[in-house]
């Protein structure tokens, strides 16, 4: 997901949400909705035919370009699809979805052509002169544009912000004339070489594009459907997936039904509905009856984690487990600080007193999660990553005074004295004033105090809290495809000093560090380059561990009850594509 700021809605992207419908070139009278699909046939007999899953996103939404969510993802990658999709397995196992097979690269890596099923077809709809159409390259590249279009404030364009020649900029252009329909305007890295082959020409060698095209922001919609709506596409879909939408009521439910037109392999269940549980009583209530088959917990319903279910759940056979949260949070060292930015052995040994110096567990209590909610984080990588396992002896999250004091003693700010002043080293930090970030300052002050070094905790409102300066800065990142490069990219040169989702926050510049980076961004996230792949991360992460450019903090989880009626697939963290693959237990 994202580095832990407020979601941003600009004025402009906020106007082009309430105009949008009346400035695209739609038609003078909108189509009537869609038509409904054939009734695809009834599973055989003795099989679950509807699979009920609660939503506890009140701004869920139905277009794949706006959606900023993981609940929405996870809707509409039962309707929607890309170019490629991850799917249950390994981090790396992505798989072609509406791409015929996986992209040709150039040799140089700025060049894929992309070739297209022939045999993929919308969902039937009243947008379609015959109901419905077969895929064309036209309807990728206007996909994109769309997604750029909207823009990476108010989207995931982020994803892929930078990389494709031209794209950005046609993006600013759109949003500035509120054209959020498909056109014939002309992108240079973006071109249909025939109806059913697409070309995508990069800036630099950028491998993971393969893991966004998998991701449900890129997912592909019809241009009748674009120019029809513009940016209103909450509540209407005309997608490829292995679902359609049946019915929906407003902000509560979204029924789904199987796409009997659907190219690929039909999934088990006929119906999916998604709904509202908009208090726990409510979704226990509807557990405890089958008619959901998940649950998630909140903190005050934790204590059912700690024991067995009770009669509540006497009737649904049923596991409750903790789930890992996709990422971690942390705080970034300024490194463009004279005296904590260093990269030579003072420099590093005193990032590495600070980091054995700070009690996480001390943290975690002063925060006071509910039991169980969060655990002191001793990595980087979070679980579920590609090579997360790497780090099983990183260190990053240790905690010992003793040899803090000896990391420190071995640099010349032995006794926490800036020897260039004769005084007591000071760290400041400006934070906004959350419980988590009053518990970080607490925490470190507590920390520090034995190594003789002072902190100076100011806390900020406003545009100063979005944008804080100070020698150590919160920040947190949750992924959003299990792709190690979703993460290594916080730390790479270029994107140092960037006020973005990516940003560099530390403003960390290794030349070792980017040759690497620049060789594992390269490579194509794919099962046949996975050895090199992971020599590259464990070299990355020994760079990052020698230069201890951030501070470990803690790695939260969520708690959640599933069913056992079910069989619930295995797939990546951070991979939205799991609904189509469950199944009812035989």
């Amino acid at each position: 997901m994202r580095q832990l700021t407020a979601l941003r809605l600009t004025a402009l992207a906020l106007a082009a949400l309430l105009l949008a419908p009346l400035l695209t070139r739609a038609q003078p009278v909108p189509p009537p909705p869609p038509a409904p699909a054939p009734v695809p046939a009834v599973p055989a007999e003795g099989t679950t035919t509807v699979l009920r899953l609660p939503v506890y996103l009140g701004e869920t939404t139905l277009d794949p370009h706006a959606a900023r969510d993981a609940e929405s993802f996870r809707l509409l990658a039962c309707i929607y699809e890309g170019l490629y999709s991850q799917e249950p397995g390994s981090p790396l196992n992505i798989q072609p979805r509406l791409a015929e097979a996986l992209p040709e690269v150039s040799e140089d890596g700025l060049t894929w052509t992309i070739r297209l099923r022939k045999d993929v077809k919308f969902h039937n709809s009243a947008w379609f002169p015959e109901k419905t159409r077969t895929l064309r390259a036209r309807d990728v590249l206007d996909s994109l544009k769309r997604l750029a279009a909207v823009g990476p404030e108010a989207s995931m364009y982020w994803l892929m912000q930078g990389a494709v020649v031209g794209l950005d900029a046609y993006g600013e252009a759109a949003r500035d004339s509120l054209d959020f329909g498909a056109n014939d305007k002309e992108v240079a890295g973006l071109k249909a070489v025939d109806e059913h082959t697409v070309q995508i020409k990069l800036t630099r060698p950028f491998g993971a594009l393969l893991s966004v095209l998998a991701h449900p922001c890129t997912s592909i919609m019809p241009r009748e459907l674009m120019n029809g709506v513009g940016l209103g596409c909450s509540r209407l879909t005309v997608g490829t997936g292995p679902y359609r939408l049946h019915a929906i009521a407003e902000d509560s439910l979204w029924v789904l039904k199987r796409f009997a037109g659907y190219c690929g392999e039909l999934p088990h269940y006929e119906r999916v509905v998604f709904f509202m549980a908009s208090d726990q009583e409510t979704a226990f209530s509807n557990f405890a009856q089958k008619q959901a088959m998940e649950v998630s917990l909140n903190v005050n319903s934790t204590d059912l984690m700690q024991k067995k279910p009770g009669s509540l759940f006497a009737a649904t056979p049923c596991t409750a487990e903790w789930v890992p949260r996709v990422g971690n949070r942390f705080a970034v060292f300024n490194m463009q600080s004279a005296i904590w930015g260093a990269l030579d052995a003072d420099g590093r040994g005193l990032r590495r007193a600070v980091s054995l110096a700070f009690d996480r567990a001390k943290l975690i209590a002063t925060i006071q999660y509910a039991p169980g909610w969060a655990a002191p984080s001793d990595t980087l990588l979070p679980p579920g990553c590609e090579a997360a396992d790497l780090e099983q002896n990183q260190g990053w999250g240790q905690t010992d005074a003793n040899a803090a004091k000896l990391a420190l003693d071995g640099t010349k700010y032995k006794g926490g004295v800036d020897p260039a002043t004769g005084k007591a080293l000071v760290l400041k930090l400006e934070l906004s004033a959350s419980q988590i970030n009053r518990a970080f300052a607490q925490t470190l002050s507590s920390a520090l105090k034995p190594l003789g070094i002072t902190v100076d905790a100011q806390y900020v409102t406003g545009a100063q809290a979005a944008r804080p300066s100070g020698d150590l800065r919160m920040v947190g990142w949750y992924l959003d495809f299990p792709d190690a490069q979703n993460v290594l990219q916080l730390w790479a040169g270029r994107n140092a000093g960037v006020e973005a989702e990516f940003g560099n926050h530390a403003g960390y510049r290794s030349a070792d560090y980017d040759k690497l980076y620049a060789e594992f961004e390269s490579l194509l996230p794919v099962a046949a380059g996975e050895a090199r792949r992971r020599e590259l991360v464990a070299a990355l992460l020994q760079r990052l561990e020698e230069d201890r450019p951030f501070l470990a903090l803690a790695q939260e989880s969520l708690p959640r009850m599933r069913s056992t009626l079910v069989q619930w697939p295995q797939v990546p963290a951070a991979t939205y594509n799991d609904v189509r693959h469950i199944k009812a237990q035989e």
